[in-house]
Order: structure tokens, then C-alpha cells, then sequence
């Protein structure tokens, strides 16, 4: 997708976007207000809102809100209302508008009530699923005698419980293992000697979208602070300095607690091993795996095709 963006009418349908005709608005008071325009197949940005969680966007550049798309469920006549989280996260850039995900908070004259706990909105929460996984553990000299080909090594595996800074101070980000997953992962690089930039795939627990943030940092994928650039400069995905969770990791397949890591060390392997189809991460050699459980423990593995 490429900028201007000169496409905010439908070639068949010239009603304009509410949000257009009123784009000398600043962000502050765009908070909230009624959308007429509603043909996302028609507005670029249309791909982006397929990706989104409830299904809306808006992109702003300036303070100037430029576009709003909606999600296809909502009828083509049927107004609608949106307004931005408190710290509203960037999803995507397109040349310089940022492209924000948006709460629908009322269509026609029904209200909606998205968040699950603001910002973050229901699907943002992974779901709790039924399911099992299992892997198979082995000595190098049993591999060999099945004949097996690019076997797949645990060169470091460490596990933590919480820490008195988990409770001490009070922090949210603490309290959902932050330092327990740094700990672990400076165990593990310093057992098997391969660092952050090593690994070419990793496998984390993204129980949350904010815990996959706070968990590039806990794996010193960056500093502190910055996993939100990591992000904004597709770092963690195909082309990108790692892949990370190429499976779709929690927020996609469900979190079926114990089968959980499990199901990661199985998608892992099947990367190193090449057999991972389309998702396959080109030439990886090394992979990364972290497993988290509140009340608490995390568990972080490092994998490196013979």
C-alpha cells in the first residue's frame, strides 16, 4: 500500500467519508464521532482492516484524521462511532499516516463494548482452548540408529520461578514474569553460547499482545522501552531480524495451557527441520522458545538444527 491518500470515495457511490470532510480535526477531538462512509473495499488501508481485531482502523498523520475503515459486518447505511484507546498502539505505518485500531462503541443506536480491559480489546486476549501436543526425546545415538535426518538439539533450557521484584514494586509488567523470562534467557545464551542474534525463529507466549511486547525486551531482542519499534520497523516478522511466532502463536491457535509449550516446540522443530510449508522461515538454524504460566514460572529452550 502507497500513499496519498486520494481514494476516500467509492467510483460508484461519491458519499464521502464523515472522517474526510472533517480531517482538519485534531486527534483530541476525533475521539469520537459518526462515520457515513462505510465501502472498505473501496479505500486503501483495506488489507490492513482484514488484520484487525474488532475490525476497525483510522489513519492519522498530523493530528489529521485522513481515513476511517470499517468492518465489513456493519451495513452499508449504517452509522457508526469509533474512538481511540488511552496510548493507542500504531499497527501499521503507510508512508507517514499511522494506522490505528480503533473501539466501535456504537452502531445505529446500539452501544458496543469492546475492551476487555482498556486498551486492550477482547481479541487481544487469547482464548483459553481444548488441546494436546507431544514430542519425543531422545539421545543422539537412538536418532542415529532410526536413520534420522537434521535432528534437532536442545543446546540450553532454563526455568525460573518468581522473584521477590515480581511483587516488589508493584509492578504490572514484573507480575506477568518479565523477570523471570530475562533471567532464563540469560541463562540460556550464556549456557549455549549463541546470543539474540543468533536465533533466526522464535516461538514466545503471547497471551496478550502487551506480553509479546514485554517479552521481545525479557529476551533482549531490544532494550528496554523499545520492543514497540521492534514492531513499527517489522523486525519480528518474514524479512525481518527474527520471525516470531510464525505459527500464530496464542492470540491465533488458542492457549490450551499444558499443551501449550509443547505445541511451540513442535512448531520450532518443524522450522529446523524445513517442513514447516508456508510459513517457513528461510535458512533457520537456530530458534528460540518461551513458555510462561503465571503464579509462576517460565520456561526458555534454545534449538539448533545439526
Amino acid at each position: 500500500m502507497q500513499g496519498p491518500f486520494h481514494m476516500v470515495r467509492s467510483p460508484e457511490r461519491q458519499t464521502e467519508s464523515h472522517a474526510y470532510q472533517d480531517s482538519h480535526r485534531t486527534r483530541e477531538q476525533s475521539q469520537a464521532f459518526v462515520i457515513h462512509y462505510n465501502e472498505p473495499g473501496n479505500i486503501l488501508g483495506v488489507e490492513l482492516a482484514k488484520c484487525l481485531q474488532d475490525g476497525a482502523i483510522v489513519a492519522i498523520q498530523d493530528d489529521r484524521v485522513l481515513f476511517d475503515v470499517s468492518p465489513a459486518w456493519i451495513p452499508y447505511d449504517e452509522k457508526w462511532e469509533w474512538r481511540l484507546p488511552r496510548g493507542p498502539f500504531v499497527l501499521a505505518m503507510v508512508g507517514k499516516a499511522r494506522i490505528y485500531p480503533v473501539f466501535i462503541i456504537r452502531m445505529g443506536y446500539r452501544h458496543y463494548r469492546i475492551e476487555a480491559y482498556e486498551p486492550l480489546t477482547k481479541f487481544q486476549c487469547c482464548p483459553t482452548t481444548d488441546g494436546a501436543a507431544a514430542a519425543v526425546l531422545c539421545s543422539e545415538e537412538f536418532a542415529r540408529k532410526l536413520g534420522i535426518e537434521n535432528p534437532v538439539t536442545i543446546e540450553a533450557m532454563s526455568l525460573k520461578t518468581d522473584f521477590a521484584s515480581t511483587f516488589q514494586p508493584k509492578s504490572m509488567i514484573k507480575m506477568v514474569g518479565a523477570d523471570m523470562t530475562a533471567a532464563a534467557a540469560k541463562e540460556v545464551y550464556e549456557q549455549s553460547g549463541l546470543g539474540p542474534d543468533d536465533v533466526d525463529v522464535i516461538e514466545l507466549h503471547d497471551c496478550f499482545t502487551a506480553n509479546e511486547l514485554i517479552t521481545y525486551e525479557g529476551l533482549g531482542l531490544c532494550k528496554e522501552g523499545e520492543a514497540g519499534r521492534l514492531s513499527d520497523e517489522d523486525k519480528t516478522t518474514y524479512g525481518g531480524d527474527w520471525v516470531v511466532n510464525p505459527s500464530g502463536g496464542l492470540l491465533s491457535k488458542g492457549h490450551p495451557l499444558g499443551a501449550t509449550g509443547l505445541a511451540q516446540c513442535f512448531e520450532l522443530n518443524q522450522q529446523l527441520r524445513g517442513l514447516a510449508g508456508s510459513r517457513q522461515v528461510e535458512g533457520a538454524r537456530v530458534a528460540l522458545q518461551h513458555n510462561l504460566g503465571l503464579g509462576g514460572a517460565c520456561v526458555v529452550t534454545m534449538y539448533r538444527k545439526n
